[in-house]
């Protein structure tokens, strides 16, 4: 089932619960921002979250996907060619990272990132470190998180199952 907090421009939140399966616990997971899905029409053609369920099917984890940016804008340039008031409004990421306990795990997924960005991963670093929550994630070959979408191949999706997933 899915759980989401959004208006037509800005997404705050997605729950993602797995039916039939009983659930261990949440688990954060961060990317940039919302892509095509505002509103539940838009669930269905959100390749990124598609493949989020994919790699956490039967799992048992109910995944919370939170972003840097709350704009839902698919397109990563035109996202940043917006003032940042409009990139963001109102995101409650922190608040709801604070929902969580020390020592949990938080997985990182935003993809490659433009250098405008650099702040705003860092203060999110940041903010794990003094609230001891631990960030993992897949990376890329230059130490980026892998971004979803990119998990097109089966192996993949497999790798972040072994790598990832059985960290939690």
């Amino acid at each position: 089932s899915i759980t989401f907090e959004s208006n037509s421009i800005y997404r705050n939140y997605v729950l993602l619960k797995q039916l039939n399966t009983p659930t261990k616990r949440r688990v954060p997971l961060i990317m940039l921002n919302p892509g095509s899905f505002k509103d539940i029409k838009g669930f269905a053609r959100d390749f990124t979250l598609r493949k989020v369920r994919e790699a956490f099917h039967n799992t048992g984890y109910e995944i919370e996907v939170l972003n840097i940016f709350n704009r839902a804008e698919p397109n990563q340039k035109k996202l940043l060619a917006l003032p940042p008031h409009q990139q963001n409004n109102n995101n409650p990421l922190f608040q709801r990272l604070q929902s969580y306990p020390k020592h949990s795990k938080v997985i990182l997924q935003w993809g490659k990132v433009n250098n405008h960005i650099q702040p705003q991963i860092e203060s999110i670093l940041s903010f794990l470190h003094q609230h001891q929550l631990h960030p993992i994630g897949l990376k890329n070959q230059d130490g980026s998180y892998r971004h979803p979408r990119s998990w097109i191949q089966p192996s993949l999706i497999n790798q972040f199952r072994k790598e990832i997933i059985s960290q939690l």
